[in-house]
């Protein structure tokens, strides 16, 4: 019998999630293109899936499987609109959206009516588990994914790459360091280009000052071209084209979907080993964000990737083997393994 899943997404234009395919068009957030990608992988296994958006719909809502991407409240008041009831929240223990929880009482609540907790990294889980009194026992441990099947690089075509590099992420996670180091590493890399896609239009904000600043700063810059941000297609096409993922990350990551599409475009995540993406970016050059040098060496690492195509290859080709196992197709099969269980677990209690 095919299950009744229900994702409840906050978002305040809701008809876009009645296309499935809208994150290939129109910048969203992680967790927002994660529930559009989850879904549509359930519903290729049979779910029957949809997505909610009004909270208002909540406390009438039954179904088989209910997943509350970030929103955390009505477990709190002992709601449970699903026969099993999943928390799928992507925040570091340290986000506002989630610090309440640090109240012990609150979160006993909270955990109590969920079936589980889903948790994308053993660094997320460990800061939950320290900060936000989550139970071991409460917890499904998965990552996040990408549509793998969209990614056409092939390890043939790595080393005719150009020069080129891309970041791909909000300005506050580490653009300003990367334009403070782009005039060195384009002075040491002829015909070296950087391709900038980022802006808080994916989280429906208006642009502060410093970051307009910064990115008329880039535009001036020479081999950088600024694009914003765009959609899945655009970005994807885009880094099937660059080297590097160049990510100086100073905000940690719960698990970073930008690092699994760069591995999958046949790309080298040239980044910091902070939060989780030591996890997902393993065999990639990874620099502690610490000390006086650390930038200098991260800079380092982007000229060599852009210069030295044998080191570049070599890791690109691994990526592109490891991100298989991202792929949302192979994690949807993980979830449907999960409800079953819960299910029957439920059925017993």
């Amino acid at each position: 019998m095919a299950l009744d899943v229900t994702i409840f997404v906050a978002f305040h234009q809701p008809d876009l999630f009645k296309d499935w395919d809208v994150c290939e068009r129109v910048p969203l957030g992680g967790s927002e293109t994660a529930a559009l990608r989850l879904g549509r992988a359930l519903k290729k296994r049979g779910a029957r899936v949809q997505i909610l958006t009004e909270a208002e719909q909540i406390p009438a809502h039954r179904c088989d499987v209910f997943i509350s991407l970030r929103n955390w409240r009505w477990f709190g008041e002992g709601l449970r609109p699903g026969k099993i009831n999943y928390l799928w929240c992507q925040d570091d223990a340290d986000q506002p959206n989630v610090t309440p929880l640090e109240d012990q009482a609150l979160a006993e609540r909270v955990y109590a009516a969920c079936t589980r907790v889903v948790m994308l990294s053993h660094y997320q889980e460990r800061q939950w588990m320290e900060r936000l009194h989550l139970p071991v026992d409460k917890i499904f441990r998965t990552t996040n994914g990408i549509p793998r099947r969209l990614f056409t690089a092939c390890g043939e075509d790595l080393p005719s790459r150009p020069p080129r590099a891309y970041y791909a992420s909000t300005p506050y996670r580490g653009l300003a360091l990367l334009a403070r180091t782009w005039p060195v590493i384009h002075n040491l890399v002829a015909g070296a280009e950087l391709h900038v896609f980022s802006s808080m239009k994916v989280y429906r904000q208006q642009e502060q000052a410093e970051y307009l600043r910064l990115y008329e700063e880039l535009r001036q810059m020479p081999g950088v071209v600024y694009h914003g941000s765009v959609g899945q297609k655009e970005l994807r096409e885009a880094a099937q084209q660059c080297r590097v993922l160049a990510y100086p990350n100073i905000f940690p990551e719960t698990s970073c979907i930008a690092a699994m599409e760069a591995m999958a475009a046949g790309c080298v995540v040239a980044g910091t080993a902070l939060g989780a993406l030591p996890e997902t970016a393993w065999l990639n050059p990874l620099i502690p964000p610490m000390g006086d040098a650390w930038l200098a060496v991260w800079a380092s690492e982007v000229v060599r990737l852009l210069v030295d195509t044998d080191y570049y290859t070599t890791i690109a080709a691994r990526n592109l083997a490891i991100s298989e196992s991202y792929d949302w197709d192979f994690l949807a099969e993980r979830w449907m393994k999960q409800f079953y269980f819960d299910l029957v677990r439920e059925a017993e209690s």
